[in-house]
């Protein structure tokens, strides 16, 4: 029998199946399919940062900071400060080129990792590829920073400056599998046969060569050969038909011969909950890619680092939203007024000094 931990199998599932998805393609179209993905969401993210800071934080700072002196007098008066930005058009250009093979690297160490293929243990708490990918985002963050000649996206938005690497991470892991979905072009044959070591391992927690061969069948029939357990052996008859299109399964020795169930009981016991995870699967996962109208679904990865990293995320949103929040509550988002620009210059201006007078008023 199962532990009671292990009821609900399917957690993992979604981030198997990635995870597959990443085995079955070669390490070329990984690489090449992390560059599409650095690339494009660099040049997309790219145009937004730049478009912040030159259209509302730079404005905003020379507005409030006016009537101190301590603004360079060239920029008062411009809605968008982005004529500056002209003398660095090349490096503009080659910045999505260089994101782009920083992701590549990201793409081949992300198929390494799920394979298993480093000579090396990794202490650190986060795998390389997405350690390679939040340290990107951060550099790329304090490079656009760079490109400004300002720090205001540090200074004026800390918390972006906070969530930039993990937010890069999750742009690039979830363009990447789009990616791997179309230029890979998987199975439903491959893809199971690359899913179940995976998943039948971070579940039941076999070794790597305890999976011989695996055969899955169009009418629902997954045959596998293995160096099981009669325990293990009856995890996995529970775990096969949670897969998409499989009904029935069938764990064989090296020689070919079926493991029987441990006792008639745990069989009952093991089809009628399998049973009821078919019907809940089946609700859930309809069409997930048993036919031709596969589509990607969201990622689920179940480790601690992304937990930790969810949680991390969770928490500064949280903080964002109140900070929001609490500005709106105090009128921080209340619309200027003539009446209100009069109160201020009658109340703190002095009407012998010339800076009084707003650019573009009058």
């Amino acid at each position: 029998m199962l532990e009671k931990g292990r009821v609900h199998f399917h957690a993992g599932l979604d981030a198997a199946v990635r995870d597959a998805l990443v085995v079955f393609s070669s390490p070329k179209t990984c690489a090449i399919s992390g560059f599409l993905a650095g690339f494009l969401s660099t040049a997309v993210l790219l145009p937004i940062l730049l478009f912040y800071h030159a259209c509302y934080l730079l404005p905003r700072i020379n507005f409030l900071h006016y009537y101190d002196g301590a603004t360079d007098t060239r920029y008062i008066g411009d809605a968008c400060n982005i004529q500056t930005l002209t003398d660095q058009t090349l490096f503009l250009l080659l910045l999505p080129i260089i994101l782009g093979a920083a992701a590549a690297l990201f793409g081949h160490l992300r198929r390494m990792t799920v394979c298993d293929a480093f000579h090396y243990k990794w202490r650190f708490p986060l795998s390389p590829h997405q350690t390679v990918a939040i340290c990107a985002g951060y550099l790329f963050y304090l490079t656009v920073c760079l490109i400004n000649r300002s720090f205001l996206l540090l200074s004026s938005a800390p918390l972006l400056a906070i969530t930039s690497g993990p937010a890069v991470w999750g742009i690039w892991q979830t363009v990447h599998n789009w990616l791997l979905t179309y230029l890979s072009k998987p199975t439903w044959e491959g893809l199971i046969a690359e899913t179940v070591p995976i998943w039948f391992r971070r579940r039941i927690g076999i070794a790597p060569d305890d999976i011989l061969s695996i055969k899955a069948s169009p009418d629902g029939l997954l045959e596998i050969h293995t160096r099981f357990t009669p325990e293990a052996a009856e995890q996995a008859r529970l775990l096969g038909p949670m897969l998409p299109g499989i009904s029935r399964v069938e764990i064989r020795d090296p020689e070919g011969a079926i493991i029987p169930p441990l006792t008639p009981q745990s069989r009952l016991s093991a089809a009628l909950e399998a049973g009821r995870l078919v019907a809940e699967l089946r609700r859930r996962r309809a069409g997930m890619f048993s036919e031709a109208d596969y589509k990607a679904r969201p990622i689920r990865i179940d480790d601690a680092s992304v937990r930790r990293l969810r949680i991390t995320a969770i928490v500064i949103a949280v903080i964002f939203a109140t900070s929001l929040g609490w500005v709106a509550l105090r009128g921080g988002y209340k619309r200027l007024t003539a009446e209100d620009l009069a109160w201020f210059f009658g109340r703190y201006g002095n009407q012998s000094s010339p800076r009084l007078r707003l650019p573009g008023i009058r």
